[in-house]
């Protein structure tokens, strides 16, 4: 009996990772079909609020909330900055932890100690 929690607590984790992970695909979509002089402008757009199984909601219902860091130049090695790729991190945070209802910006979810931050990188993708 002293095993059920623990079990449960492992698989609901088990379910927020497979969640972040389809979410964290959709950002990612989003910013590469975004042309790439306006990259910066996800990072001004409002927080983007998904339900428990992933799919974009209003704030009421959101389980997650999602938002892009602003675009950062690659340094490649040898110090060279290149501008045909940009950084771009992703913050997740979950409004079941501790201050996730709170996160109503961008800069909330930047702020906040909690979210989850996955970075990934944006070809110049001729736009």
């Amino acid at each position: 009996m002293g095993l059920l929690p623990v079990g449960m607590n492992t698989s609901r984790q088990a379910i927020d990772r497979t969640i972040e992970a389809q979410i964290i695909q959709q950002m990612k979509g989003q910013a590469q079909q975004t042309a790439f002089s306006n990259l910066g402008t996800l990072a001004s757009t409002t927080v983007t609020c998904f339900d428990a199984k992933g799919n974009v909601t209003t704030s009421a219902s959101a389980v997650y909330k999602a938002g892009f860091s602003s675009p950062v130049n690659v340094v490649l090695p040898g110090g060279t900055t290149t501008t045909m790729l940009n950084n771009i991190t992703i913050y997740i945070l979950s409004t079941r932890t501790p201050g996730g209802m709170a996160a109503a910006s961008q800069q909330d979810l930047i702020n906040n100690s909690a979210s989850k931050k996955f970075t990934v990188l944006v070809a110049n993708n001729g736009l």
